[in-house]
This record gives structure tokens, sequence and C-alpha cells, in this order.
């Protein structure tokens, strides 16, 4: 009987073994299977809360290539600002009188040529260059072409008011040669006996307005008829 008994306990001793034996497997895939899911839906919160390039982070540096920003209100008042600007600078441009051109003459006004040519060109025409070819293009003839085709490169590069100085001193310099001579032949004027009194005062004046003499003329021709 206490054989018996033995055996029978030591078979259930087996079978209380291997069922908690099954159980601790069962337990631990569960433990496995509960890890793996929380993983998951963790990784799965963490990708729904990062940010997308396609999402609201970018969206505002993100536009289609085939469409451009609309432009706005005021950048429309802007340009419409500025084309009336430049329609009323070309249209004073236009009612301004052509400077003409200059010779370099003796009656003429250098400093009023520029003047009237600046107030002509200077606001419509923007390119320095430019503004030098049509100076000297459309504008200039004779000794003053002459003047200014002998200028430096270097003058012409620096800009249209470098050509504009530098034309005014040698046109100074060629006018203060001239009154010199002119005051010499002054001085040294004299009526000949064959020579006609109309004929006289024409030389005469001539010298009289190369010199710029600022005098009464008539005194001038009666000092010179009466010596």
């Amino acid at each position: 009987m206490l054989k018996t008994s033995a055996l029978q306990v030591k078979h259930e001793v087996a079978k209380l073994k291997d069922a908690v034996e099954t159980r601790e497997t069962d337990e631990q895939g569960e433990l496995y299977s509960d890890s793996n899911h929380t993983r998951t839906n963790h990784e799965t919160q963490l990708l729904q809360k990062a940010p997308h390039s396609t999402g609201q982070h970018y969206a505002e540096f993100w536009r289609p290539p085939s469409q451009s920003p609309a432009p706005t209100e005021p950048a429309l008042e802007n340009a419409g600002m500025w084309v009336s600007s430049q329609l009323a600078t070309y249209l004073r441009s236009m009612a301004c009188v052509d400077p003409g051109i200059f010779k370099g003459l003796r009656n003429e006004n250098f400093g009023e040529f520029v003047r009237r040519f600046k107030r002509k060109y200077k606001e419509v025409v923007g390119c320095e260059a430019t503004l030098i070819e049509i100076l000297a293009d459309d504008h200039l003839a004779g000794r003053a072409k002459n003047i200014f085709m002998a200028l430096p490169r270097t003058a012409k590069e620096r800009g249209f008011e470098a050509v504009v100085d530098e034309m005014g001193r040698l046109l100074a310099q060629d006018s203060t040669a001239a009154r010199v001579r002119a005051l010499t032949d002054l001085k040294k004027l004299r009526m000949r006996s064959s020579q006609d009194v109309a004929e006289f005062c024409v030389a005469l004046e001539k010298l009289v307005q190369t010199v710029q003499l600022r005098t009464d003329r008539w005194n001038t021709h009666k000092y010179y008829l009466t010596t």
C-alpha cells in the first residue's frame, strides 16, 4: 500500500511540475507579446506626433512650381506710382527745348548749353556712357567736337560730369588765349588812311566782342577814330 501511494505521489508531483513549467512558459509568452504590443503602440504615437516634410510645418515654404505669389495691394500701388513718376519725367523732358548744337564759337555759352542739355536728358537717360554719346553725336560740332575727340579716355570713363568739366576747362583756356590775342590786336589797331570807316568799325567790333570789354562801344569807336 505504501509502495502504491509513493508511486502515485511521484506521478502527481511530475504532473504538478509539468503544469508549473507550462504555466511559466505561457506567462513569458504573454509578457513578451505585451511588451511588443506596448513598444508598437509607443512607436505609433511618436510617428503620429513627428512633423512631416509635407505637413503644416513646411507648408509656408512650399508652393507649386507653376504658381507665382499673387501681388499684394501695396506692391501694385507702388508699381503704379513708379510708372506715373517715370511718365511725368518723360513728359517734362519732351516739353523741354532742344539744347541745340554747340560749336564752341565766341558768342556761345558752354555753361548755358550744358544746363539745357541736362534738363533735356539727365532725368530720362540713366546710363552715363549713353549720355556722353548723345552729347558727342547729336549736340557737338566744330571746335567743340574737336575738343571732345581730344579728351583722354580716362576722362570719358569717369562719367558725364567729368567730360563736361574737362571740356569747360579747355574751352575757357581757348577763350582766354583768344582774348589775349584780341586785346593785343586791339591795342595795335589803327585806322589806315585808305580804310573805310564802316570797315574799321566792323573790325573793331569783332575785337571788342572777343575781349568782352564792358565799355560803351560808341566811346570806344570814338576813341579809335580820333586817335
